[in-house]
């Protein structure tokens, strides 16, 4: 698969239900969360990914034990600026929204 370029969108249909089967109840919403960022880094091979307020109130809708099977999400790549600890100078790192 061919990396994201920046600017580009593109629309996701993200399997949950898999990954968090293999967790007890209460802890099923946060590894939904870890899942859905794993795959966005999979899929957009961008190390950086920024997961909406929106989307973690949608997978914390029901609870730590209830969270959706399945979620559709849209990924934009964008630029930030981010401070580079050695050299203190300010370098555009991309992010997938």
């Amino acid at each position: 698969m061919v990396q994201m370029k920046v600017g580009e969108k593109r629309k996701y249909v993200i399997p949950l239900r898999k990954e968090w089967l293999k967790v007890p109840g209460w802890r099923r919403s946060k590894r939904a969360v870890d899942a859905l960022q794993a795959y966005l880094i999979r899929h957009t091979k961008v190390d950086n990914v920024k997961i909406s307020n929106w989307l973690n109130q949608e997978v914390w809708k029901h609870g730590g034990k209830n969270p959706p099977g399945k979620v559709e999400v849209e990924v934009t790549i964008e630029n930030r600026k981010v401070q580079d600890k050695k050299t203190k100078k300010d370098i555009d790192v991309p992010f997938a929204i």
